[in-house]
């Protein structure tokens, strides 16, 4: 149980000590201190020794005045308690301990702004609490004082030293401070200057911009325009001509095919005719010999009925009769052979001519149809190349804007980086501009 009250006395002597920190106005000072302080910490044997430095330190650091052992490195191991020097109790400055759980070592506590002008209650008990406990022990350690009265001015001339060492230091501190903080003043007037120069030509640049734009936008709109109609009345040009010269082609292939038409219906007609002189004559040939067979039979049957006038035989009229029937029968029946060849003939000659007028028929459509189709290839493969021409342009077009766009990009953000290379924020002097 005395061993935790040790610890929570030495907790609220660190939070005491550590609302004085911000107000040490010496390095060496800070410097010695923290080393004490660190080496009390460590300590774990003796707790009231260690308690009893804490206090003197606390004591030291509450009037600004760091006094022996306090201004030398602590030694190895535990301090004995007969370094420690008996001054004269001082009243500890007044502060409200609430939190015995703060950290004694955060510089930013906002009660570091505290008076300093009333007296702590808990301190002072802390503090007479340990004087008593150091009073016993040091009771039995006079017979060593005398030997330390010595050290004691030893200890003194050291602190003037000391002191003269903090005053010097302080000027010199002073002096730099003050260089610098003339050059930081002009610095600050030298980039304010630059600031406003910045924004004055980050304004001009902004309206150059602007207007730049505003002027490219122009022309190229324009220029846009005026390219759109040239290709409207080009390709309106282009496809008058090629309508034109389509137009003329197919004339002209019309022309050629009808006249191809007419040489081969010429050369039909020709073969038509030859081939009707063929029938023709074969015709008369063969009717000629019917006439010829007609005239003989006739000859041979008059000379019969003379012969059958002048024979008086029955037996041969009667032969001959029989005879002239079988002649009569087979003239008859080669009449009749006659003119079935001369109708086969002619039907022959009439298959063979409506089968050339349905060739010459199909032969004509045909040529009509090649004729169209390539007429309309060209036509769509005119209008293709068309098509893909005026699509290049346009995609050369916007690949021009394009370019002045990414160099209008480049332009703002060069000038974003030169206000953040000068410390400058866009979107606060946007909000001033505003």
């Amino acid at each position: 149980m005395a061993q935790d009250n040790l610890d929570i006395e030495f907790k609220q002597l660190l939070c005491i000590i550590r609302q004085h920190i911000p107000f040490i106005n010496s390095n060496h000072y800070l410097g010695q201190c923290r080393i004490w302080l660190e080496k009390l910490s460590t300590m774990d044997v003796n707790k009231i020794t260690r308690n009893s430095y804490l206090a003197e330190l606390c004591k030291q650091i509450q009037t600004n005045i760091l006094n022996v052992p306090f201004t030398e490195q602590p030694p190895e191991g535990d301090p004995a308690e007969q370094e420690l020097c008996v001054v004269k109790q001082q009243d500890l400055v007044a502060i409200n301990i609430e939190d015995n759980s703060c950290s004694w070592s955060d510089l930013t506590d906002s009660d570091s702004e505290s008076k300093l002008d009333n007296l702590s209650p808990d301190a002072l008990q802390i503090t007479d609490k340990l004087q008593k406990k150091r009073k016993v022990k040091v009771d039995r350690s006079n017979s060593h004082n005398n030997g330390n009265s010595e050290n004691l001015k030893e200890w003194d001339m050291k602190f003037v030293t000391d002191t003269n060492y903090i005053c010097q230091d302080w000027k010199t501190t002073i002096g730099a401070l003050q260089m610098r903080l003339s050059e930081m003043i002009q610095q600050n007037k030298d980039l304010n200057s630059v600031i406003q120069k910045l924004k004055l030509q980050l304004e001009d640049d902004n309206i150059k911009n602007q207007a730049q734009n505003q002027y490219n936008l122009t022309i190229t709109e324009t220029f846009h325009a005026q390219e759109i109609v040239k290709l409207k009345e080009k390709q309106s040009k282009d496809i008058f001509l090629l309508n034109k010269t389509l137009t003329e082609d197919f004339e002209k292939n019309l022309q050629k095919v009808s006249e191809d038409f007419k040489i081969q219906i010429e050369e039909l007609k020709q073969r038509h005719e030859e081939t009707l002189s063929k029938k023709d004559q074969e015709i008369y040939r063969l009717s000629q010999i019917i006439q010829k067979q007609c005239l003989r039979i006739m000859n041979d049957v008059s000379s019969l009925k003379n012969e059958v006038l002048s024979c008086s035989d029955t037996k041969n009229i009667h032969i001959l009769k029989k005879c002239i029937s079988k002649m009569e029968k087979a003239f008859q029946k080669s009449e009749r052979e006659y003119l079935k060849e001369i109708e086969r003939l002619k039907q022959e000659l009439e298959l063979k001519e409506s089968s050339l007028q349905v060739q010459l028929k199909m032969q004509k459509a045909e040529l009509l149809t090649q004729a169209r189709t390539h007429q309309k290839e060209e036509f769509e493969e005119t209008l293709n190349n068309l098509e893909v021409k005026y699509i290049q342009m346009l995609e050369a077009h916007e690949k021009q804007i394009m370019k002045i766009k990414k160099f209008d990009d480049a332009q703002i953000l060069y000038l974003m980086e030169l206000l953040e290379m000068n410390g400058i924020n866009y979107e606060h002097l946007e909000r001033g501009d505003q």
